[in-house]
């Protein structure tokens, strides 16, 4: 009985844990999504940055953000 009470706080504890990372992810692709909008609004002069460059730039940090999580 003490090692299946032990099982269920690891298994608790681990379902925290994720719960907290996911929450992290979320707020990074928040933030990605916020700056991806925030260029898309901007005037084609006032954006100071080449568009295919901003798409390659985001893209890569968008595919790091989804390895880095847990789907």
């Amino acid at each position: 009985m003490f090692i299946t009470i032990l099982s269920s706080i690891k298994l608790y504890l681990n379902i925290s844990d994720n719960l907290q990372s996911e929450s992290d992810m979320a707020r990074k692709f928040y933030v990605l999504s916020l700056e991806i909008y925030k260029i898309l609004n901007l005037p084609d002069e006032k954006r100071g940055i080449n568009s295919s460059d901003f798409l390659n730039a985001k893209y890569n940090q968008y595919i790091k953000l989804y390895e880095e999580s847990n789907l």
